[in-house]
């Protein structure tokens, strides 16, 4: 006769996954993501024909990702000048470092499609290949039916290939104080 613990299942048979919460989003048609404690804010910008190197968002003067030389690995596209204004929507990616994390890094990403949260499990993602041309990329998810290719963005990585744009305290004053400075605002979601 069986006894009734028996017939239960045993809570080490079962296997438990461990997942991610990340922010998922296009870029160039090509799907990313981002662990969601890098993601400070989603924002919006006005832009016009120039490319942008630098936005004011809340009294800071945060340098933009020049995407196709940052993450594509290409030369980076010059806007036709008879575009007209548009909405850009970025990620401003937050990185904490220091021995009690106190310093704050923030850049700006734009991305191409508004940005959402999904979970993946640990055992979803990849190393990158080397054949792939792609910078700041710590891995990608699996091919399959359910799920397109992404690819998982490294925060640290992207922080650190902003490290040039870094800003004296005269030039952050000129720009401040500029004119044709953009001014974003946190995405309404």
């Amino acid at each position: 006769m069986a006894t009734r613990a028996a017939r239960l299942p045993r809570l080490n048979d079962r296997k438990v996954e461990v997942q991610q919460q990340l922010i998922t989003f296009e870029i160039r048609g090509m799907g990313f993501l981002m662990p969601i404690e890098a993601v400070h804010r989603a924002i919006v910008f006005d832009y016009g024909r120039h490319l942008l190197r630098y936005i004011n968002f809340e009294q800071s003067i945060l340098p933009v990702v020049a995407v196709e030389r940052t993450i594509l690995n290409q030369a980076e596209e010059t806007p036709p000048s008879s575009k007209p204004s548009q909405q850009q929507i970025a990620l401003i990616i937050e990185v904490l470092s220091g021995f009690s994390e106190e310093l704050q890094h923030r850049i700006v990403l734009p991305i191409d499609s508004p940005p959402s949260l999904c979970r993946l499990a640990d055992s979803d993602l990849l190393p990158l290949p080397q054949t792939y041309e792609v910078k700041c990329v710590n891995g990608m998810t699996k091919v399959n039916a359910d799920q397109p290719l992404q690819f998982l963005l490294n925060p640290n990585q992207l922080i650190e290939s902003q490290a040039p744009a870094q800003l004296t305290p005269q030039q952050l004053a000129s720009l401040m104080a500029s004119e044709k400075m953009v001014v974003a605002q946190p995405l309404g979601m």
